[in-house]
């Protein structure tokens, strides 16, 4: 018989979700605590001078997701899209004095994009509908500088809608990208004397969407939409009206929007422009309350690098300085962000996942001199992000024809089938489970039945408990999947260490090889 041991150190009582075994035993979870006072589960938790350090200890452990969050993170690999005029200019950052002309994909393709996504094992794709170069890649009402005075399409395209429509068909999910930055309107752009970034202008009582007639004489006049369809009135200057009606296009036209994604780039720190993220957060949890509206704002925030790299200790529950509604959403790159030692007096604990970005080629446009990461390479970041506790958003990037070229393609089918064949048949099926401490409702068995709204549980007040999987015989592994019951129980296990042997009847071990142990 193969028997291994997992052990886990929890903040309070050990919840682990489930544990697979992939052409990859005991399990276990510190010392016992009994809280005087129960505190309930709740999505924020905030911490007081008065908390003693088990009270704090057990608010940690006790901040839950949002449903928004829940179903984003069950995602796991989500794929970007940066496709516009850098493509056809070859160039990493445009200047916003572009000629729309310049873009011209002649054989786009957006069924094609989705194949690739879908054979790259995606479920969601964000595409960039608007970067910092401000040229808006569907026919926006609020401005000229957009594919509407390109030829693409003889002027009449709308990337969005072929990406939108196209995704539909493939069952990918759909998010938008659009670019706060915007250096088309930057006051300071000689191509666009009228920009609205940055030009001092006050606030003012505004209705989203505008009538684009009367977008700065008179912004408390509305567009006519449909009958019924949703108005919103916010005190906001030139190019905050700008974003509200370009994010209102997007959000109300192209169907269900799964992420919103705010990048945090500056366009010139000369000329400032103070963004009104309230407002902007406002209007999308009322348009799209399934969103989740990631970097620059609530929900998920950036890994803190570009290369698919994820802490080995990536923490969820993120103390902040001061309430969510309040908070910035600053970028977040120290290597520690959510243990004990954080989770000081007076901080807010919120639930705040971390998705972690890298491009397949070795920059995020298209150039025909950039090499694309090999499958191999993939495969490794794959267990550098998801398998360290964020979602993985890959970018993929079309060519100057509008097409994914073959290599990327063929790098994505290959990572895909590896990590599909990889997680296809999980060797822990057929043993049999023990653990030194269960809770009844919660039995051990319930860590292998594959439902992630099940889970094994220590009794209360336990935080070292052991779990021992006993195969019926000797597997070859190399990869141990170990998972929480965030979504029920938050996270709360600090590290795992995993010990594996032979056990033949009558024995304990014939072989123990030394214990692993990685942080959760």
């Amino acid at each position: 018989m193969k028997r291994f041991q997992i052990k886990s150190r929890s903040l309070i009582e050990a919840a682990v979700l489930s544990t697979a075994l992939f052409a990859g035993g005991q399990v276990s979870s510190g010392t016992d605590h009994s809280p005087q006072a129960p505190i309930p589960y709740s999505t924020l938790q905030h911490l007081l001078s008065t908390d003693s350090s088990a009270t704090i200890v057990e608010k940690a452990a006790k901040v839950l997701p949002r449903q928004n969050q829940t179903e984003w993170m069950r995602l796991e690999r989500t794929f970007f899209i940066h496709f516009g005029p850098n493509t056809f200019r070859e160039v990493e950052w445009g200047t916003g004095r572009e000629d729309p002309r310049v873009f011209n994909p002649t054989q786009l393709d957006a069924d094609q994009w989705m194949r690739a996504v879908k054979d790259g094992g995606g479920k969601m794709v964000v595409l960039v509908c608007k970067h910092h170069d401000g040229l808006s890649l569907w026919p926006t009402r609020y401005s000229r500088h957009s594919v509407a005075e390109s030829p693409w399409r003889d002027g009449s395209g709308n990337l969005v809608r072929e990406v939108a429509d196209a995704a539909r068909k493939y069952g990918i999910e759909l998010g938008v990208y659009l670019s706060p930055a915007d250096l088309y309107q930057l006051r300071t752009n000689p191509t666009n004397p009228d920009g609205y970034y940055g030009d001092n202008s006050r606030k003012v009582a505004s209705t989203i969407p505008t009538n684009p007639a009367s977008f700065k004489a008179d912004p408390s006049r509305a567009r006519k939409i449909v009958a019924g369809g949703p108005q919103f009135r916010y005190d906001v200057d030139d190019y905050n009206r700008y974003f509200l009606n370009q994010l209102y296009e997007l959000l109300t036209e192209y169907g269900p929007i799964r992420e919103v994604w705010f990048d945090g780039a500056n366009p010139d720190p000369s000329v400032h422009e103070e963004y009104d993220y309230n407002a902007w957060y406002s209007m999308i949890r009322k348009l799209q309350p399934k969103a989740i509206i990631f970097g620059k704002g609530p929900d998920g925030r950036w890994v803190g690098n570009e290369g698919g790299i994820g802490r080995t200790t990536e923490w969820s529950v993120i103390p902040l300085p001061a309430p969510p509604d309040e908070f910035r959403w600053p970028d977040m790159r120290d290597k520690d962000l959510g243990s004990g030692d954080k989770l000081t007096p007076g901080s807010y604990l919120w639930w705040y996942p971390a998705e972690t970005n890298v491009p397949i080629l070795h920059g995020w446009f298209w150039a025909p001199q950039k090499p694309s990461r090999t499958a191999a390479e993939l495969i490794d970041i794959y267990y550098q992000s998801v398998g360290r506790n964020s979602n993985w958003i890959l970018n993929i990037s079309p060519d100057n024809r509008g097409l994914i070229p073959d290599l990327q393609v063929a790098h994505l089918k290959l990572m895909n089938q590896v990590i599909d064949k990889t997680f296809a048949n999980n060797l822990a099926n057929g043993g049999t489970i023990a653990a030194d401490s269960s809770n009844g409702d919660h039995p051990p068995a319930h860590i292998l039945d594959g439902d992630l709204d099940t889970w094994w549980e220590a009794t209360a007040g336990k935080t070292a408990a052991s779990l021992t999987l006993t195969l019926p015989a000797p597997v070859t592994f190399d990869v141990m999947s170990l998972q929480e019951a965030v979504d029920h129980r938050s996270q709360r296990v600090e590290s795992f260490s995993a010990t594996f042997g032979m056990a033949p009847a009558g024995s304990r071990w014939t072989s123990k090889p030394p214990s692993v142990t990685s942080a959760c």
